[in-house]
């Protein structure tokens, strides 16, 4: 797959974008990742986005989640804040057809045990599973490790693995800059 992570200029404007560049996949954001503000939508955006979708040739696009969120919080308004933004981001994503992953930073150990932020990150994926929508996929993205960040290592990765039933939707993304950051090649 090749694409393309782009500005948003309505949902329709996604693939035309995409198709424009010879992409088949693409990335978007719904909200500002600055105030956490989510765009406006009317029925008629998701009507055009699944009618264009049909006729476009892609399959699989992405929907990133804000950066300004930390589901591993313990601090347990914050991880209810980002719960309430993971369910908002998926009501979208029930509206719009094709093969779905949402992309979510797993949140920072920040004032605790990188093991207790791992666990809250868990807690907030079972509170968000059974809104996830058909053929719609998490996936928690490989970081960097910068601070005090969550899956920036394999070692952390197996054992949230071991965490999760393997029918749940999760997968890991692994973005390559990011595995650069964090060591990868050694």
């Amino acid at each position: 797959m090749l694409g393309i992570h782009q500005a948003f200029d309505g949902i329709q404007g996604l693939i035309f974008d995409a198709l424009s560049l010879g992409a088949d996949t693409f990335q978007f954001f719904v909200r500002n990742n600055r105030n956490l503000k989510m765009r406006q939508f009317h029925v008629m955006d998701f009507k055009y986005f699944n009618e264009a979708l049909e006729n476009s040739g892609i399959t699989t696009y992405v929907l990133h989640a804000s950066y300004a969120m930390n589901p591993a919080s313990i601090d347990e308004e914050k991880r209810q804040n980002a719960v309430r933004i993971i369910k908002e981001d998926l009501s979208v994503l029930a509206s719009m057809n094709g093969n779905k992953k949402y992309v979510i930073h797993p949140g920072s150990a920040t004032d605790c045990y990188r093991t207790e932020a791992l666990m809250q990150l868990v807690k907030t994926m079972y509170d968000v599973f059974p809104l996830v929508p058909k053929n719609t996929t998490i996936c928690l993205e490989f970081m960097a490790g910068q601070g005090t960040q969550l899956l920036s290592s394999l070692m952390e990765i197996k054992a949230l693995r071991t965490m999760f039933e393997p029918t749940e939707p999760l997968q890991i993304c692994v973005d390559t800059c990011h595995a650069f950051g964090a060591g990868f090649p050694p």
